[in-house]
């Protein structure tokens, strides 16, 4: 899952909240890792994925790594 800047937050948050539950529940949990990588190195390589997008607000991408035609 990748994002722009302002989605980095929201993301995050959501996933504290999912994991604090897991850990609940008695389930191990990692914690998420964030990577920061400039765009024009992966932009080839992007899809938008509109789900997450619409949940959050801020553009979502998955990283399919196939090339796409321009």
């Amino acid at each position: 899952m990748l994002t722009e800047r302002p989605g980095v937050l929201p993301w995050l948050a959501n996933m504290m909240e999912v994991m604090e539950s897991d850990s609940e529940a008695g389930h191990r949990s990692d914690s998420p890792v964030v990577f920061r990588v400039k765009r024009f190195v992966i932009d080839r390589l992007l899809e938008h994925d509109p789900d997450q997008t619409r949940e959050y607000g801020v553009s979502f991408f998955l990283l399919t790594g196939l090339a796409r035609q321009e």
